[in-house]
């Protein structure tokens, strides 16, 4: 049974960190159990939408309120999205598991 771990971090100087993460998952990279959500909102976050876009496992979502040009799959215009999105994916996974 896959869990659902939600991670959340306000690091401003993330980006490498994250992407040196993101990029490094090959360990999970064939497995039906991870599937990595990364949800940005500046440039910063361009290089970790890319690693998932090319990989094909996970998605980008970009928060902006205005359209841009990005590597992310999906945006949310604010932090309120967000918030109503990951409440969504928890229903989910609650209601899956029953």
């Amino acid at each position: 049974m896959m869990a659902l771990r939600i991670t959340i971090s306000r690091i401003i100087f993330h980006s490498m960190y994250v992407l040196g993460y993101v990029r490094n998952y090959s360990c999970y990279e064939n497995s039906n159990d991870v599937f990595p959500i990364y949800i940005g909102d500046d440039r910063t976050d361009e290089d970790a939408f890319q690693v998932l876009r090319n990989r094909g496992q996970g998605i980008g979502i970009l928060v902006s309120r205005v359209p841009e040009d990005t590597e992310a799959s999906y945006t949310l215009k604010d932090p309120v999205e967000v918030e109503q999105f990951l409440r969504r994916l928890v229903e989910w996974k609650r209601l899956s598991n029953q």
